[in-house]
């Protein structure tokens, strides 16, 4: 990075073999890499066969690009696009998506005197600058839904779910409200999806009801435009629905256990594929991946769990299978904030390689005296590894590379 102080390690080269018995990559102080000084920010993203991530060196918070060879192609120094008066680390939520455009879109929640401020930032897939929005979460006296006009008396409290690339290349920020009338509006939550075109101009806001008293905990959007609610019931089941752009029905999973959703991907067949937190029949706490279709059918499921629960923060689709990058942890984790889970856990960073149904082929914990992180994986000729170090105050962030098998490469030379 532009302004980074990194060091080449070149040391001694041993690996352990990629057995079923869960073999262990090399410790970074044991092998060759990149290390930048720097902290990972948010969940970095794939764009271009690059690495990109939001990091803080200790002074200023970049944006910032890395080839497979782990070499900074570009930074960008994004200080100067915070919500106003606030600071990287003040803010309630700070993350990256990119839209089907291939462009990179630096996403905002503040949640000031209760007024929940949002900002998307877009930029090109090299880090040049294109528009911007900041605006406050919508709140209204009226909702027209279909053919009906539904007067509220002023007493409207949406909340923000999320800020959403629409494949058009539009931006919904996603908010909800459940009433809590006695006399009308029983059973009731309503959905405000704001609409932000291409130019990140404010378009006009689209209602649709759900039929049920639910609190959301997150949204995500597939490459249609399909709207993937995790939900929770006042009792505290947590359920997935899915509507389409207009809030048609599409599909529900309500009978899946779940703890705590960490994360969204989806395959190149339109299947979706979460990462969570569950418990199994003993009581433990075990990281989970699990498969569904549009519909909300479940196609598989797994739990991972070896001493520790495996938690997932990203994947990438092979020719074979899949590959997961996350950590394993000790204690339930009720969410995943780059800037402040990992200060302070003992974790190790995890590598996992299954098959199109989660069977395991092969796993690989990275262990260093330090706790480490696996943020995300390049599949190149060798799979380049980007990940966080922490080390009481010390962060670093570094880059490994690794044959497919998951066994040590050699070295990242910048």
């Amino acid at each position: 990075m532009k302004y980074s102080i990194y060091t080449i390690l070149i040391l001694s080269l041993f690996y352990f073999s990629c057995q079923k018995n869960d073999p262990e990559i090399a410790g970074a102080d044991e092998l060759s890499a990149i290390t930048y000084s720097e902290k990972i920010y948010a969940q970095p993203i794939n764009v271009n066969n690059q690495i990109v991530s939001i990091a803080n060196d200790g002074t200023s918070t970049f944006l910032s690009s890395y080839d497979q060879n782990g070499s900074s192609v570009w930074s960008l120094n994004i200080d100067d696009y915070i919500i106003p008066d606030q600071t990287f680390d003040e803010i309630s939520h700070l993350e990256l998506q990119k839209n089907n455009q291939g462009e990179i879109l630096l996403n905002m929640l503040h949640i000031d005197n209760r007024e929940e401020i949002v900002k998307s930032v877009k930029f090109s897939n090299s880090g040049s600058y294109h528009n911007e929005f900041t605006d406050n979460i919508h709140q209204t006296d009226t909702i027209i839904h279909q053919a009906d006009t539904i007067d509220l008396q002023g007493d409207s409290e949406f909340t923000a779910n999320g800020i959403l690339p629409l494949s058009d290349g539009t931006t919904a920020v996603i908010s909800s409200w459940t009433t809590d009338y006695t006399d009308r509006l029983i059973d009731t939550t309503f959905i405000q999806l704001s609409i932000y075109n291409t130019n990140m101009q404010f378009i006009g806001d689209r209602y649709f009801i759900i039929n049920a008293s639910i609190y959301i905990n997150n949204v995500f959007v597939s490459s249609i435009d399909d709207l993937i609610f995790i939900a929770e019931t006042p009792a505290g089941q947590t359920f997935i629905f899915i509507t389409d752009q207009q809030g048609n029905f599409v599909g529900l999973n309500s009978d899946f256990q779940i703890f705590e959703l960490y994360s969204f991907f989806e395959n190149s067949n339109g299947e979706y594929l979460f990462s969570a937190g569950g418990f199994n029949t003993n009581a433990d706490y075990t990281g989970l991946l699990f498969s569904m279709n549009r519909h909300g059918q479940v196609l598989w499921s797994k739990q991972y769990l070896n001493n520790s629960a495996w938690i997932f923060t990203s994947m990438i689709e092979m020719n074979d299978g899949y590959l997961f990058t996350g950590f394993n942890i000790n204690k339930i984790l009720l969410d995943i904030d780059w800037r402040s889970t990992f200060n302070t856990e003992n974790v190790k960073a995890v590598v996992l390689k299954t098959n199109f149904q989660g069977i395991e082929i092969w796993s690989n914990i990275l262990t260093i005296t330090e706790s480490s992180v696996g943020a995300i994986t390049l599949n190149n000729e060798n799979l380049t590894f980007f990940g966080g170090k922490y080390d009481r105050t010390v962060h670093n962030t570094i880059v490994l590379k690794l044959y497919k098998e998951g066994k040590y490469a050699g070295k990242i030379i910048n």
